[in-house]
């Protein structure tokens, strides 16, 4: 997918093209703005796109961190070796570039007293009528690290007699996966399950993955009450 935008003070245009389709957004993500950055290789700062913050972010925190965590925000988000944004990100407009509709652009921005961060976990999902699983670059990342695991089992089992004990075997090459996913906090749950075909020679099944979302938004309400009043 090609993401084309133009920002101008706080006022936002964003035009997608995409040969692709839609399905395909699901698999991307895009970050803002391009910053200076001081390489260890380099004497001189070097303007870089922002992806390369995020990738930074991404070496940073897989050393510590699963791969289902969300690379953003003031934990695992934080940019190493940023200088300085050539181009200033604003809360309106980071809140314009997260809406819950549309199509995510990831910004980095300066969050107090923590520096620059990665300010977003979308992918290119266009959320017609609101954030669903699709939406989330973490997920997408964790889906994605399930279908090596199945295509690597599937590949190591091609050819073996389609009978109970291939089932078994398939499930037992899988499941260590998923159950470190769901001890891990990536998956509330997931299951397997097989299912009928009728193309000889093969077998077909079904896995759904119940993932746990990261938290974008807060919804607090604070209540102040007569100090003369029990709260049980």
């Amino acid at each position: 997918p090609l993401r084309i935008y133009e920002m101008v003070n706080d006022d936002l245009t964003i035009t997608l093209a995409t040969t692709l389709g839609e399905d395909a957004k699901k698999y991307g993500a895009m970050f803002t703005p391009w910053a200076k950055y001081q390489l260890q290789t380099a004497s001189d700062i070097i303007s870089l796109p922002a992806s390369f913050g995020y990738l930074k972010c991404v070496a940073t925190s897989t050393k510590s961190n699963a791969n289902w965590f969300a690379v953003s925000g003031v934990s695992r988000g934080q940019v190493p070796n940023l200088i300085e944004l050539n181009q200033k990100v604003t809360g309106a407009v980071a809140e314009t570039l997260q809406a819950r509709t549309g199509i995510s652009i990831n910004p980095i921005t300066n969050i107090k007293p923590y520096g620059y961060c990665v300010w977003g976990n979308r992918t290119l999902f266009n959320n017609l009528e609101d954030l669903t699983a699709s939406s989330f670059l973490n997920i997408r990342m964790l889906t994605s690290d399930v279908k090596k695991v199945v295509y690597t089992a599937a590949k190591k089992l091609t050819f073996e007699l389609n009978s109970e004990t291939l089932w078994l075997n398939f499930k037992a090459e899988i499941e260590p996966t998923l159950d470190q996913m769901k001890s891990g906090n990536g998956l509330s749950n997931y299951k397997i399950t097989k299912v009928a075909t009728t193309k000889k020679a093969t077998l077909a099944c079904v896995i759904r993955l119940y993932a746990i979302e990261a938290v974008e938004d807060w919804d607090i309400e604070v209540q102040l009450t007569d100090s003369t009043i029990d709260i049980q």
